[in-house]
C-alpha cells in the first residue's frame, strides 16, 4: 500500500467517524423512543432488536431487506450505515450514511 492509498483509506475513516458521530446521536435517539420507532415493517423491528442485541450480522441483512422494500426510509439507510460499520466495513457505512443524510438530514 502507498502513501496515497493511506491518506484516501484514513480520510474515508475520519468521513465515516464523523458522519457516524452524527447520525449515532439520531440512532441512539430513535432507540430511545422505544415502541414509537417501531412498528414500521417486521424488518426493521427485527433489525433494530438484533442492534439491541449488538447482532449486527442480522442486523445488516434485515436493513438490507428494509432498504431495499423501502428505499426513502432514512433510519433503516442510518441502522444500516451502523451496523456495516460495526462489521468495519466503513466503505459501504459511509455510503449507507450519505443515503439517510440525502434522503432526510433532519430525520436520520
Amino acid at each position: 500500500m502507498n502513501i496515497q492509498q493511506l491518506e484516501t483509506m484514513a480520510g474515508k475513516c475520519v468521513m465515516a467517524f464523523l458522519m457516524s458521530f452524527l447520525l449515532i446521536s439520531g440512532a441512539n435517539a430513535a432507540r430511545s423512543m422505544g415502541s414509537s420507532i417501531l412498528g414500521k415493517t417486521a424488518n426493521f423491528n427485527k433489525g433494530v432488536e438484533a442492534l439491541d442485541s449488538d447482532d449486527f450480522r442480522t442486523a445488516l441483512k434485515l436493513f438490507k431487506k428494509e432498504v431495499a422494500e423501502y428505499p426513502e426510509n432514512a433510519h433503516a439507510w442510518n441502522y444500516l450505515g451502523f451496523s456495516y460499520r460495526k462489521l468495519e466495513n466503513f466503505d459501504q457505512a459511509f455510503e449507507a450514511y450519505e443515503t439517510a443524510l440525502a434522503i432526510d438530514v433532519t430525520r436520520a
